[in-house]
């Protein structure tokens, strides 16, 4: 079965409620958007296996197609959601991507984290181990 598409309620509407995530709404292609992408998939993976998942939130439903494309082409692993940008404003305060929040086991928002290189990601890091230790 072939990759597609969610519709974003909340994370624990999903079934993510116990577990640490990092929702990103990555835009389409830009540099900073690829930045993110790339950094946090490595900080996904250095955290596999215990309780850490990262959604990649598409608000432009018209781009669905060209989402699905760029994270199979580049073998990014997160879960891909839809929603719009009236829910990201509301629920989350974000109106322009690249943007990221993390949310903990009790589906807070803790940290809105701006990851676009080592530095950042190391803060990313310790941001997600902070909330998976707990």
């Amino acid at each position: 079965m072939g990759m597609q598409l969610r519709t974003v309620v909340l994370a624990c509407a999903i079934g993510l409620l116990g577990t640490t995530v990092l929702g990103a709404h990555e835009g389409s292609g830009t540099a900073s958007a690829r930045a993110l992408v790339a950094h946090v998939q490595q900080v996904l993976e250095t955290f596999e296996g215990r309780g850490f998942v990262v959604l990649a939130i598409n608000l432009e439903p018209t781009q669905r197609q060209q989402v699905l494309a760029l994270l199979k082409a580049t073998g990014i692993t997160f879960t891909p959601l839809e929603s719009n940008w009236d829910w990201a404003k509301k629920e989350f305060g974000i109106d322009g991507t690249p943007a990221a929040f993390l949310i903990d086991r009790d589906g807070r928002v803790m940290f809105h984290p701006e990851v676009h290189d080592a530095e950042t990601r190391v803060m990313l890091e310790r941001q997600v181990e902070s909330l998976i230790s707990r």
